[in-house]
């Protein structure tokens, strides 16, 4: 049984070593006293475990589960006390979601409310999933989805809960689609950029084979990773923007590979010359797209390094304030001060960007590109090395046209619009239950499983 703190969490190994000496001390102690002619003395200090369980904050189940593994070594004077748990393996759920699955999440929870007009449960949406992305995940698993895409259950006032989306996710969701509105209105050139990835070993699951039944057999391994990066719109992919190069990063996210400096050298060598001037660049939220230029402060920032922020920016400030209340100074000011450095570098070149809102693909027409583009490598790749995978990239994307670029374009522009329209059914929908937005039961979220961690592919 694992030793317990006062809050609940597992002692570290030393932590109960240390208890274990304190043990060890007292019991010297009491051995020292037990012939004290003050009655009193002695048997207070004969209470071993009880000042123990005081004098660490302990309780004495647990002092006595530290004291039986003492007791079940040869030698307790070399006993070696480890964490519980420390060293298992966490449980690991696999999930086959791409961006588009989780689209389809999203638009699930919508058809619920919209289509279906009932309130979604996590046992409910399971099942429609199952159906709609073959989801093979449990209710904790989808719980946590829908956790970090926003959602939350809230109350009612006769305490049925709906699932609805956080309001800053919506409103980043519409402020998009209102500024990309007006950017084609005023005839921007929009151009619509990302990364992606493809593994030599990219196939079809199943092929043709002779009678023989030799047919092309899928290696266990994935095989080498080709990172890929581009650019384009309706007009077609960007002359000269494409970058593929072999990824040599192990840890499976290629994310990591894709870095800050990568990615702006790309951009300064291969996008900005080759695209029109003052075009808007769409991207999404990658961690090496928000570098910021200079990191403004954040709660745990020293209170002078708060004031001189305020005053580099010329924000009034008193330095008798509080922390606390100079923080709140700095919050109403901060993203007007806020700067990334692909931002910059784009407008220092006179283009505009325009950052996606969080788990919507369907906005990025190039993510329908990755997937032509795959779907050709996964049909040819014989070979299965990265000469091959390199030379079906090539082939597909001097294949793939203005033709292919605008009627991914359209549907982008066919799922904006669908979304702004969603937005209007679901506030009048959430207007007529009438959600009591002061009771809001965020802990169904909160993760009841610590030993869960959720992977994605």
């Amino acid at each position: 049984m694992a030793s317990l703190g006062k809050r609940g969490k597992p002692l570290q190994g030393q932590s109960r070593e240390i208890i274990y000496n304190v043990y060890k001390y007292f019991v010297t102690e009491a051995d020292r006293f037990k012939k004290n002619v003050d009655e009193n003395v002695s048997s207070y200090f004969k209470k071993v475990q009880e000042r123990v369980a005081n004098a660490t904050g302990i309780s004495r189940r647990t002092l006595n589960n530290i004291l039986n593994e003492v007791s079940t070594e040869t030698h307790p004077t070399e006993i070696k006390f480890s964490t519980p748990k420390k060293g298992r393996p966490k449980k690991q759920f696999r999930l086959n979601m791409d961006d588009f699955d989780y689209d389809v999440v999203r638009r699930m929870v919508y058809d619920f409310h919209l289509r279906f007009n009932e309130l979604p449960t996590i046992k409910s949406l399971k099942a429609k999933l199952s159906e709609a992305i073959n989801y093979n995940g449990s209710e904790k698993t989808l719980r946590k989805i829908l956790h970090e895409m926003g959602f939350r259950f809230t109350k009612m006032e006769d305490n049925r809960k709906v699932l609805m989306e956080k309001q800053d996710v919506s409103l980043k969701r519409m402020e998009y689609l209102d500024k990309i509105r007006k950017f084609r209105e005023s005839g921007k050139n929009i151009v619509y950029m990302d990364e992606s990835y493809i593994h030599t070993s990219h196939t079809k699951a199943k092929s043709w084979s002779d009678d023989k039944k030799k047919g092309v057999k899928k290696p266990i391994s994935k095989g080498q990773r080709l990172i890929i990066v581009h650019a384009g719109n309706e007009k077609g992919f960007v002359p000269g923007a494409f970058l593929m190069y072999k990824s040599t990063d192990t840890t499976g996210d290629y994310h990591n590979e894709m870095n800050n400096h990568n990615y702006e050298k790309w951009l300064v060598n291969q996008l900005i010359p080759n695209i029109p001037s003052d075009s808007v660049l769409v991207i999404d939220n990658a961690p090496y797209h928000n570098k910021y230029v200079e990191r403004p402060p954040n709660s745990n920032t020293i209170k002078q390094e708060m004031i001189n922020w305020l005053n580099k920016h010329d924000i009034p400030v008193d330095p008798k304030l509080t922390k606390p209340q100079i923080y709140d100074i700095i919050c109403q000011h901060k993203e007007r001060y806020t700067e990334f450095s692909v931002d910059k570098i784009l407008a220092e070149h006179g283009h505009t960007v325009l950052r996606l809102p969080p788990y919507h693909p369907d906005f990025n027409p190039i993510e329908n590109i990755w997937s032509q583009l795959k779907g050709y490598v996964a049909s040819k790749n014989v070979g299965m090395n990265l000469t091959t995978v390199k030379t079906l990239l090539t082939e597909k994307v001097n294949m793939i046209g203005t033709e292919e670029w605008k009627k991914v374009c359209d549907h982008a522009i066919k799922c904006e619009n669908e979304h702004r329209s969603i937005q209007h059914g679901l506030d009048n929908y959430t207007d007529r239950l009438v959600i009591n937005t002061a009771d809001s039961d965020s802990e169904l979220f909160e993760s009841t499983d610590s030993e869960m961690e959720v992977i994605e592919n």
